[in-house]
């Protein structure tokens, strides 16, 4: 057996039961096995020979590599935010002292600038964890979402915490059932926040259309996206003169 050759003892019941699953269309699984420079990690998917058959083909893709520098990158990115936003607390400490102690017009609005500028890159911030956490979720696993109630509940938590907004919801009294996950909170809360943040005047109407699909719009009087961000997203890529 090839798995008395590849498999770590300490996975030999993972790989039984892997085996009893081999006939399973579209099995995608990660697996560590043994390799001539030690145990490395690799992604095991299985096509089975036909339709009725318990037997089929299992293959591994090393995958060692891709992990670590997934690993290099998340680490990265966990030491530059915490640096970043320190270091943005203190900027934003500072300016507030400036702002209390001087009565000079001028240093005045240049700290109060200076303020304003360390909370927005703040919230940058927090906004790029929210789509890291956000790109991970897509394998999330997925179930029954009553997206009527999502909207309301988004809805009224956004009214709850923002002044002067003109919000309307119309969804439907039963639930309208939709497959998903928490990337359906994330999308609406996105864009209702959007509608508010870029509206000349907060006035935003959310509707959830029963139906296949089931729809949902946003509708607000602001300025929509700029014609350069939706190319660059069009392109699926960014360059040093066209970026978003």
């Amino acid at each position: 057996s090839v798995d008395d050759l590849i498999v770590p003892p300490d996975r030999r019941e993972e790989a039984a039961t892997l085996n009893e699953r081999l006939g399973e269309r579209d099995l995608q699984v990660e697996v560590q096995r043994r390799a001539a420079d030690g145990t490395r990690d690799f992604l095991l998917y299985t096509v089975p020979l036909s339709e009725t058959s318990e037997h089929g083909f299992a293959t591994y893709v090393d995958i060692t590599e891709q992990k670590r520098r997934e690993q290099r990158l998340q680490v990265l990115n966990r030491v530059l935010r915490h640096d970043h936003r320190n270091a943005m607390n203190v900027v934003m400490g500072h300016a507030a002292d400036i702002v209390e102690a001087s009565t000079e017009p001028g240093t005045v609005a240049h700290a109060e600038a200076i303020r304003s500028r360390s909370e927005d890159l703040l919230e940058r911030s927090r906004k790029a964890r929210s789509v890291e956490r956000a790109l991970a979720g897509l394998l999330a696993e997925r179930t029954a979402v009553d997206v009527a109630a999502l909207v309301r509940r988004r809805a009224a938590a956004l009214a709850g915490s923002t002044e002067g907004v003109d919000l309307t919801v119309d969804t439907p009294g039963d639930p309208v059932w939709v497959v998903g996950n928490d990337l359906l909170d994330v999308a609406v809360d996105n864009l209702l926040e959007n509608a508010v943040n870029h509206a000349d005047d907060p006035t935003v109407e959310v509707r959830v259309t029963a139906g296949d699909p089931v729809r949902v719009t946003v509708r607000d009087d602001g300025p929509g996206i700029p014609d350069e961000e939706l190319a660059v997203l069009e392109r699926d890529r960014e360059t040093q003169l066209h970026h978003t």
